[in-house]
């Protein structure tokens, strides 16, 4: 589709306002995740969980970075811009997978060290019950994410939601870590952790790669000043 097509479909500013309202919706969400995980980590002395609520707030900061990138992408392209402000969109896409890649090291250095020197953790029925509520809410984020992003046609969206399913898929892991801990005094903490940060490793590089085919593509297309 042609830049002055695009232009028509977006000037009244729709797309913008849509893609702000639902990393807004992502933020409080994370927000509140976070908080929460972090204080039953703490009360619990799971390292595991720390990780899981350290992710959900670079999904905070991942949909801020996806405001500002739908703030420049909603310039219309010049002829000093002849391929328009949506790069910004792939460019924020790939900070968002970069931090992903970043966090997944630092949680996989964290989680071995606890593997080699673990201590226990101590969880209760009501921490359980939210970590299970809390990955309904992860998957229910990321589906929600893909699919406003799909429709606005937004990289930096569709990034962030595959983010948040993993996220989700990450939770399971550490579900069923404390479930262990709490019902059969099984300690799997750091592999537990360690497993979630592979997973998040995987889905960094995973992310640059999408962020980058799809800057590619982008790259065709160029705008014709009427």
């Amino acid at each position: 589709m042609k830049w002055n097509l695009k232009m028509m479909d977006f000037k009244d500013g729709k797309r913008e306002k849509t893609i702000i309202k639902t990393a807004l919706i992502g933020i409080v969400t994370n927000f509140f995740l976070a908080g929460a995980k972090i204080f039953i980590a703490m009360v619990s002395n799971s390292v595991a969980l720390i990780s899981d609520a350290v992710n959900n707030l670079s999904d905070a900061g991942s949909s801020i970075i996806t405001i500002l990138g739908s703030k420049l992408a909603s310039k219309m392209p010049d002829e000093d811009h002849p391929y328009g402000y949506g790069r910004t969109e792939y460019i924020g896409g790939l900070i968002v997978s970069v931090i992903v890649l970043m966090l997944g090291f630092q949680f996989l250095k964290t989680s071995v060290e606890n593997i080699f020197a673990p201590e226990p953790t101590n969880f209760t029925m009501p921490f359980l019950a939210f970590l299970f509520c809390a990955i309904f809410v992860k998957f229910a984020l990321g589906f929600y994410y893909k699919k406003i992003g799909k429709q606005t046609r937004s990289i930096s969206l569709r990034a962030v939601g595959q983010e948040a399913l993993g996220d989700a898929i990450i939770s399971c892991v550490i579900l069923v870590s404390a479930a262990l801990s709490y019902f059969a005094d099984v300690q799997i903490d750091g592999y537990a952790g360690a497993l979630a940060s592979l997973f998040i490793i995987i889905n960094g590089v995973l992310l640059i790669k999408s962020s980058a085919s799809a800057s590619k593509r982008r790259s065709a297309t160029k705008f014709t000043p009427p």
